[in-house]
């Protein structure tokens, strides 16, 4: 987890979703993604990180709610499988897993 966590286009993603650009940060963690080898055991988290930096994507530059909650519930299955040792990647994951139930409440309404 270390090794992907100091990668370069890990930390470039990280820094594009900090920063607003989630569909950059998709692009960015897609190319890592791809560059992994298939029985590589991180290649789940990378793609659980896609998934989430989609999901910001889907719902706030696109509108689709839907569409986000369902990116959110998959990278959740992804990331929750994980133990993340960088806290403020683990706070991120946290508060997009709050953010989420929210959204959830809001749209039943």
């Amino acid at each position: 987890m270390e090794r992907v966590l100091r990668d370069e286009l890990f930390r470039r993603g990280f820094s594009l979703l900090m920063t607003g650009h989630y569909f950059e940060a998709h692009e960015v963690w897609e190319d890592l993604w791809r560059g992994m080898d298939r029985d590589n055991e991180l290649r789940d988290f990378v793609r659980g990180m896609i998934m989430l930096a989609a999901a910001y994507h889907k719902l706030l530059f696109q509108g689709n709610v839907k569409g986000a909650l369902g990116l959110f519930g998959k990278a959740f299955d992804r990331l929750d499988r994980y133990s993340i040792p960088d806290e403020r990647l683990k706070s991120v994951v946290e508060f997009s897993r709050g953010f989420r139930e929210s959204l959830k409440r809001v749209n039943r309404q």
